[in-house]
């Protein structure tokens, strides 16, 4: 092979770079054979750094008792990566007899929605649990239905009216007095229900695939969702609500009044919707939890974006939290979750959180700056795209039975010398890698040099792999004939 020659199959790139982790199981060993540990997982109450190993320890050292941990990070900081590892490091301590007794769940961001991961844990539990998972299976029915938007419709109707008084809300001002009809009469509820409406929009976020962003908050109800511009509405309506309509229509500062009522409603009506309250999930876990300790098990949850469970995130970290019950077994309960997750969680939740550890600000910053841990990084991607499948498939058995990288392919190629001179190399365990098409320290400078303004693009491990290495890799054709990658 000839010296700039790309030594690397253009398919493999997909294969190894993901703009979300490779956890399914049948790239598992990509994953494995690319992951770079996690050095600077900063535990914000000790106020130092964890290895992964350090944390894994930290977490089922002790299976005698509760953990809930919390794994802070920005999308792309590798929050997806250190709880997957987490996950697989379970399984191998399971096989080496190192773990005993221990069911490992994992959910998935996966498509990001509430549906996809409920259908997850009915997927993962064993069949004598079935008969617990039934509220699960009835909330995934009326999520699925294309009745959904009318439910949900109603139970917005629910909490603008009884709810709103069980809850202790101020009464609502006497010119929405008559506000929760507009949720049930014909007309005024269809228009709410209408295709990209708010109720439409919020029924796709249970449903369909989002990313973490967009999961972060609810579509929310503004001032414009009262004027009923359609015809075929507006015939439907009742003399009081064409009359409440019209007083919104003429004062908007009436028709904001008319959506904080509704935001403040919607959270609650979206968990009467799906029947999935905080005492339903919590009820569910802790007989499952009752069953374990019967047989003499433990209980591992890794859930990789609590925000997939959308409104009911908050009741995840509720139903999983240390209760200190002698009748349930011992759990390990780990989830990522972004900063304005935490954000949302009362101050008593975060007093039951057991760890907090972060791998965003302090801890992405720590990882930016160090050139040597970058390249390295970087050198783990790029031996994987080199390999052939097989080979990869035999460095993640390595890695997952303790080892670290085995084989180069660049061990092999009669121009390793020249290559390694003109573009360095970073050697792990004794394994040298070139970085060839960059040098040693190019991923850091270009990952230093990435435009955040740009809708999507972050300095962090995803920006690295997505916006460096996949588009620096990406035009091998252009690499061969001496041209600048093409963006």
């Amino acid at each position: 092979m000839k010296l700039g020659v790309p030594c690397w199959n253009r398919e493999n790139i997909e294969k190894a770079i993901s703009h979300i982790a490779q956890l399914d199981k049948s790239r598992a060993h990509y994953f494995l054979a690319s992951h770079s540990p996690i050095r600077f997982i900063f535990n914000e109450r000790l106020g130092r750094n964890l290895s992964e190993e350090d944390f894994f320890q930290m977490l089922f050292n002790n299976l005698r008792r509760e953990e809930l941990a919390l794994v802070k990070g920005e999308p792309g900081t590798g929050k997806s990566h250190l709880i997957y590892w987490l996950k697989l490091r379970s399984e191998s301590a399971l096989e080496t007899g190192e773990l005993k007794n221990v069911v490992p769940i994992i959910i998935q961001r996966r498509a990001g929605s509430l549906k996809d991961a409920l259908e997850q844990l009915i997927q993962q539990l064993p069949e004598s649990f079935t008969q617990y998972l039934n509220p699960v299976r009835e909330a995934l029915g009326k999520i699925s239905e294309a009745t959904a938007r009318e439910k949900l419709a109603y139970a917005l109707h629910y909490e603008l009216g009884e709810a709103w008084q069980m809850r202790k809300r101020d009464p609502l001002p006497r010119f929405l007095k008559d506000l929760r009809e507009i949720c049930a009469v014909p007309g005024s509820r269809q228009w709410l229900c209408r295709e990209g409406g708010i109720i439409d929009r919020n029924i796709k976020r249970l449903i369909e695939e989002s990313e973490t962003e967009d999961r972060e908050r609810l579509p929310t109800f503004s001032h414009d969702e009262f004027i009923i511009t359609d015809p075929r509405y507006t015939v439907q309506l009742t003399p009081a609500i064409r009359d409440l309509i019209d007083d919104l229509t003429e004062f908007r500062d009436r028709r904001e009044k008319a959506a904080e009522a509704l935001n403040l409603a919607l959270p609650y009506a979206l968990k009467e919707m799906t029947g999935l309250s905080g005492a339903t999930l919590r009820e569910i876990f802790d007989k499952i939890r009752m069953d374990l300790k019967g047989m003499r098990q433990s209980l591992a949850l890794f859930i990789e974006d609590v925000s997939v469970m959308s409104a009911l995130d908050e009741e995840v970290v509720n139903a999983v939290e240390p209760q200190g019950r002698d009748d349930l077994c011992p759990m390990v309960a780990v989830l990522g979750i972004t900063e304005a997750g935490v954000s949302r969680l009362a101050e008593n939740q975060r007093q039951r959180v057991t760890s907090f550890v972060s791998v965003s600000g302090y801890a992405t910053d720590q990882w930016r700056a160090d050139k040597e841990e970058v390249a390295r990084f970087a050198a783990r991607y790029l031996n994987s795209i080199r390999l052939e499948e097989d080979t990869v498939r035999r460095i993640a058995a390595d890695r997952k039975s303790g080892g670290d990288i085995s084989v180069s392919k660049c061990t092999d190629c009669p121009t390793q010398a020249d290559c390694h001179q003109c573009f360095g190399k970073v050697e792990i365990d004794g394994v040298a890698i070139g970085m060839f098409p960059f040098t040693h320290d190019a991923p850091q400078v270009l990952l230093q040099h990435l435009n955040e303004q740009i809708q999507g693009v972050r300095r962090n491990p995803r920006g690295l792999l997505m916006h460096v290495l996949s588009k620096g890799l990406s035009s091998p054709d252009s690499l061969e004939q001496g041209r600048f990658p093409e963006d």
